[in-house]
């Protein structure tokens, strides 16, 4: 369980910690994490859960809670841009930097 891991910390920092808990995940292990950036959330969680005022508002798929702009909106959150640009351009989903890095790889060779 992590507590606002990435407080105070600079973005590469912050990034090896994401790879850390991502590898461990992607080996089997599992990670609670409390955190309130919705961009270090979009790269690291699989699911999420909403609190507000101490209650449970809405728990399910990371993907699914970051693309729901109008919810995000209403319960007081600034959704990230990568979820405003995935439904611009009718992508079913908010965009993930590994999904850029993957699709500029695969332009590169």
């Amino acid at each position: 369980m992590l507590d606002e891991p990435f407080s105070g910390l600079d973005y590469k920092r912050g990034l090896q910690i994401l790879t850390s808990l991502r590898k461990y995940v992607d080996e089997g292990g599992g990670v609670v994490l409390v955190a309130h950036d919705l961009r270090l959330i979009n790269e690291v969680a699989d699911r999420v859960a909403v609190l507000e005022s101490g209650r449970i508002v809405r728990v399910g798929a990371a993907e699914e809670v970051l693309s729901d702009i109008d919810w995000l909106i209403e319960h007081g959150f600034t959704p990230l841009q990568s979820a405003i640009i995935a439904k611009k351009f009718g992508l079913p989903r908010v965009i993930k930097t590994r999904d850029v890095a993957n699709a500029i790889s695969k332009c590169i060779k």
